[in-house]
């Protein structure tokens, strides 16, 4: 190199010295910057990090679990992105941060080779070691074949994520499946939008009947703090003609839903008619870690067996009432779960969902219908048992705020608590439930020589008095026969006083008094039930229906018929032989 230099000009030596040592400079610099903490304001850059969780086989199912190592240590912001990957490529991905540690899922690899979990931290956030597993689901020969045999249920398992990957399943087996992907709540790092909307899971059957048949589809969830979803499509084209799945309405419910929901249109509960031979999607956004979706076969209305019209009506009825509280209007239902639910939303007792959906149930299980759809039942039921309120000044006594009707459902909350334990879970009373409501009646009734009159509710008609007298009797009945006490006896005669001089102001009003007569002492009162069942029959049409009013030519209206047909029913009556 001496001689070199000695015969180069002394600008190219000062030129080459001076480029040498800008390099040493920069290649120190970033060495030194390498090695800083980062402050705030600074970004560091990312460093991903892949972990082999095994070798797996085309066709088999594998539990996988990843989660954050020393949560201790985790602050506000940090967030790391795990990444699955089978060896055809990336199957899915979520953000681990504090408030949501672990994500699970059920894999079914598309092709032979390993599967490996990436993960790289969010922009300002330290590395952090992930810890996983990687388990093989044992099947039997008939669920890792065909799905014919409907004893065995369904493991969803990714990727099924669009319409062409859909997953097969045969029509009345039971699906089990994790949506984990969603979030329980987003990241800082993330979309929070985009976040809320991930984990759909599609499905896909052949309806193999040989008669159409009305279907329900049941989503159940272990908690419901934020909509669920279950929907219907069929092969079909998109607007610009391309294949595609489309909505599929045949047989649909359509009810419209209050428009101060959070997800409007989202339903746990879904009705289809669905055609022999046909294909049909199932997608489900189930928006928790754990899921069971079931399907329910019905014959297509009008029935010709009464059975099969009581059995369809009944599961309608108590899934339609669950379906509308998973998704409650008026901030009842939240779509983030860092956000607080209404509490005054959250504890309503909602008349038509929770009371006479279970109402209706607890009814027909009381005359021999099994309670099939459980989940729904004890949700309901649930709701109605959290629901009783303290009535401040009053020790142990409680009452419902529901818009008007405090005394109603005050008398009618105890009887459908005891219709489920009696004919569902066969489990002993609860304790301090029956008892609080029965001393707010007792208040009610107290010193009283007439009958109370009917009890608004927000809509017409008004409550009769013979409905809340005919549910006091029965509360405080039910508060004996839990006690023993005389002083409910008392209480009761009192009620039933009351309500024998009082004479019906409409066709309601005749048939609670019915009823009422009916559940006290049909034989003792049989007299007096004919005389009221004759006037009855005065008002109905050669149509088989009722008026409201006590007028002849008034238009017949279904829901004072349908009370109709039960008073006669209650007081002994049946149609073939009247």
């Amino acid at each position: 190199m001496g001689s070199w230099l000695q015969h180069r000009p002394n600008r190219y030596i000062a030129g080459w010295i001076m480029n040498s040592l800008a390099l040493i400079f920069c290649i120190a610099a970033a060495v030194l910057y390498a090695g800083r903490p980062v402050h705030a304001g600074q970004t560091a850059p990312a460093r991903a990090s892949t972990i082999q969780l095994g070798q797996a086989n085309s066709g088999s199912m594998y539990a996988l679990t990843l989660g954050l190592k020393d949560i201790a240590k985790l602050q506000g912001n940090d967030a790391v992105r795990a990444t699955i990957s089978d060896a055809k490529g990336e199957i899915a991905s979520k953000w681990l941060h504090p408030a949501d540690l672990d994500f699970y899922m059920t894999l079914r690899p598309r092709g032979e080779g390993p599967v490996t979990v990436s993960y790289t931290p969010a922009p300002g956030s330290e590395s952090r070691q992930i810890i996983s597993s990687m388990s093989k689901i044992l099947e039997t020969p008939e669920q890792a074949g065909s799905a014919a045999d409907l004893r065995h249920g369904v493991i969803s398992a990714a990727p099924n994520d669009t319409w062409q990957v859909a997953q097969p399943f045969e029509l009345g087996q039971t699906i089990f499946g994790s949506d984990d992907e969603r979030p329980y709540a987003p990241s800082t790092s993330e979309d929070g939008y985009a976040a809320m909307v991930k984990g759909f899971q599609w499905f896909r059957f052949t309806f193999r009947e040989k008669q159409p048949k009305l279907v329900y589809f049941v989503l159940n969830v272990t908690d419901r703090d934020v909509p669920l979803d279950v929907e219907i499509f069929q092969d079909g084209k998109d607007a610009a003609g391309n294949p595609d799945a489309v909505p599929y309405t045949q047989g649909q419910f359509v009810y419209q839903v209050e428009a101060t929901q959070n997800y409007p249109g989202l339903y746990k509960f879904r009705t289809r008619i669905l055609e022999p031979g046909q294909s049909y999607y199932v997608r489900v956004a189930a928006n928790h870690p754990a899921y069971q979706l079931h399907t329910y076969e019905y014959s297509v209305p009008p029935n010709k067996d009464p059975h099969e019209a009581i059995r369809a009506g009944m599961d309608f009825i108590v899934n339609m009432g669950d379906s509308w509280l998973s998704n409650t209007p008026r901030r009842g239902a939240v779509a983030l779960r860092t956000t607080m639910q209404h509490s005054e939303t959250q504890l309503c007792i909602a008349c038509h969902p929770a009371q006479f959906s279970t109402r209706g149930y607890l009814k027909a299980v009381e005359k021999g219908y099994a309670p099939t759809q459980r989940a729904s039942l004890e949700f309901l039921t649930d709701r109605i048992y959290n629901n009783a309120r303290p009535l401040y000044g009053q020790p142990d006594t409680n009452w419902v705020r529901i818009i008007y009707t405090a005394r109603t459902v005050s008398s009618r909350l105890p009887l459908i608590a005891n219709a489920f334990e009696h004919n569902v879970t066969h489990d002993p009373p609860r304790k301090n439930f029956t008892l609080p409501y029965a001393r707010f009646l007792k208040i009610h009734y107290k010193g009283l020589t007439v009958m109370p009159g009917d009890e608004a509710d927000g809509c017409e008609p008004d409550v009769s008095p013979f409905e809340i007298a005919q549910q006091s009797w029965q509360t405080f009945d039910l508060a004996y026969k839990q006690t023993k006490q005389e002083e409910w006896l008392a209480e009761r005669d009192h009620v039933e006083k009351l309500a024998l001089p009082d004479e019906p102001k409409n066709v309601i009003d005749l048939n609670w008094k019915i009823i009422l007569l009916s559940e006290i002492d049909r034989e003792k009162y049989a007299p007096q039930i004919d005389v009221l069942i004759d006037k009855l029959y005065e008002y109905e049409s050669a149509e088989g229906g009722w008026p409201y009013p006590f007028d002849k030519k008034a238009k017949t209206a279904d829901f004072v018929s349908y009370n109709s047909v039960l008073a006669l029913a209650e007081g002994g009556r049946r149609p073939e032989t009247d």
